[in-house]
């Protein structure tokens, strides 16, 4: 009978992983939405890196123990995690507590055409004409969600604009993982980059800590920072890493296009956020876009 080549079932794996990062992180919008409206956000961002935090440590000492990192790719994983971490989450948190879980969910759905742009502008990949139209097209969405159908939302506005500096900051963090984590595993990946981007988050947040008032905030509230620490960061953030590694970062965040339908159809469930037909209509131009920039050739190894 004939079997299926290990490179190929890494690859299913890996996309079947991708797939659940998708559902993840489309409920995370609306889950995080909800706790922040009991816990500031900065706060929520701080203690959910701290959890995080511990819980990867202990599953790195539990299934790979003894495992040693160089210095240097600890040096690079940790300017990768900033970026990735300490400037990308209060960018998505403010931003998120500033705007719709609708629209932040279709922002962040731009996030592989701009992996696309950076990829081509950096010279790690080549980007064809295809593609290069369908970035344009997934652009032309992310407008029309953030104008609302080109009507702006002022309330809107500024989380609107935050989200889009988190995507630039997520892409930032995808490519700089494809140069800096090779040879090390995706779970020990995703602890360093963690740990590192953690204290920076924990000093952010640290005036909103001081001042809450822990016995009013309701269970619910509590039960969102854990699926956001426990399910939304670790989890995800391993097989995301394991995506990247195993798929490329194109390829992987390719899948990010789903991301916003799933968001918008948690969102509207979730917190009765009905989007609008405007918002459809970009979320639609975002995924045709970002599908056509899979259309792309790889450049050539170094020699």
């Amino acid at each position: 009978m004939p079997t299926t080549p290990p490179a190929d079932r890494s690859q299913i794996a890996a996309e079947m992983g991708m797939l659940g990062v998708v559902l993840i992180w489309g409920a995370n919008f609306s889950i995080t939405k909800v706790s922040i409206g009991q816990i500031p956000p900065l706060a929520f961002t701080a203690l959910r890196f701290l959890i995080a935090t511990a819980a990867l440590f202990i599953l790195v000492r539990l299934f790979e123990p003894g495992t040693r990192t160089p210095k240097s790719s600890i040096k690079k994983l940790a300017v990768v995690g900033f970026i990735g971490n300490t400037v990308y989450q209060p960018c998505f948190i403010l931003g998120l507590a500033n705007t719709s879980a609708t629209n932040s969910a279709v922002i962040i759905g731009a996030l592989p055409g701009v992996v696309a742009f950076l990829a081509w502008a950096l010279g790690i990949e080549r980007v064809t004409r295809q593609a290069a139209i369908g970035i344009g097209i997934a652009m032309l969405g992310v407008l029309l969600v953030v104008g609302g159908g080109f009507e702006l939302e002022r309330k809107n506005i500024l989380g609107d604009l935050l989200t889009v500096g988190a995507v630039f900051c997520w892409a930032a963090y995808t490519l700089g993982l494809r140069r800096s984590s090779e040879g090390i595993s995706p779970l020990k990946v995703t602890a360093i980059t963690t740990a590192t981007g953690t204290p920076g988050l924990i000093l952010i947040g640290l005036p909103q800590l001081l001042q809450m008032n822990w016995n009013g905030v309701p269970a619910s509230a509590f039960g969102g920072l854990a699926y956001a620490a426990l399910v939304s960061l670790p989890f995800a953030y391993f097989l995301y890493n394991r995506g990247v590694s195993v798929l490329g970062p194109s390829k992987a965040s390719a899948f990010s296009s789903l991301i916003p339908i799933a968001g918008m159809a948690l969102a509207w469930t979730i917190v009765h956020d009905t989007p609008k037909p405007s918002q459809i209509a970009g979320a639609a131009l975002v995924v045709a876009g970002v599908w056509l920039t899979r259309a792309r050739r790889p450049l050539p190894p170094e020699g």
